[in-house]
């Protein structure tokens, strides 16, 4: 893919981009800048997620379904890039190659799903695509844990890394997909960042502390997440 060329198809993508992390998605970040980044989409997710059988959408190298299966919860995680399951074979033990927009699995295969930071790139016509693919998978009532980066600016087409979605996009998407909005929450980004830059000093998890409840206070201010560095949405299956 050429600068200032759109990404043909969420597949496409994701292919073009594994070559360009290096056929690494943990390759383009600071390692404890990465640990940082983890731990604050951790903590936004883990309390949305339910359900004994769970499909991480996009789970990349498996650092998020790793964390989600426990005892009584079975979680398995689909990536279109070889690399990057590979990476997540030996941290979950359930992965399938597949695309977000062909899912190879039946219909209501799950009690919920999660995706994060894996569909925000593509282009606007495959996100209605993609959120039909991931309901179809969802049992009726089942719910759609979503984290996604918003827009660093307004962008038509995908040259790099940037955010292509506002959150009425997400909204809207999901919508017409057949989804209900049950919950959206903001975080800042930003805010966190302090944690993470503060990790190698003794006073990191304090820094953490203050900036989780930096986070918890802007985000009852921005209830809507709208004003927010990633929106954490919960979208439920109609019946």
């Amino acid at each position: 893919m050429h600068q200032g060329e759109p990404a043909k198809s969420p597949r496409e993508y994701w292919l073009q981009r594994s070559d360009r992390l290096g056929y690494s998605a943990d390759g383009y970040a600071e390692e404890r800048f990465r640990a940082a980044e983890d731990r604050l989409k951790w903590w936004s997710i883990r309390p949305h997620v339910r359900g004994r059988l769970v499909l991480d959408a996009g789970c990349g190298t498996g650092r998020f379904a790793a964390r989600l299966a426990r005892p009584g919860r079975t979680v398995v995680g689909v990536d279109i890039v070889p690399a990057f399951l590979a990476q997540a074979a030996g941290r979950t033990k359930f992965v399938v190659r597949g695309s977000l927009d062909r899912l190879p699995f039946r219909d209501d295969a799950f009690d919920g799903l999660v995706t994060v930071a894996a569909i925000q790139h593509v282009m606007r016509p495959h996100l209605e695509v993609i959120a039909r693919e991931l309901l179809r998978v969802v049992s009726p009532g089942g719910e759609v844990v979503s984290a996604e980066y918003s827009p660093v600016k307004p962008v038509t087409m995908d040259t790099s890394y940037q955010r292509m979605h506002t959150l009425g996009d997400w909204l809207e998407g999901f919508a017409v997909a057949g989804a209900t909005l049950v919950n959206v929450r903001g975080v800042r980004y930003t805010v966190h960042r302090v944690g993470g830059r503060a990790e190698k000093h003794w006073w990191w998890r304090p820094a953490l502390v203050v900036a989780l409840v930096l986070d918890r206070v802007l985000g009852w201010l921005d209830r809507g997440g709208r004003r927010s560095d990633i929106h954490v949405m919960v979208f439920q299956k109609r019946s």
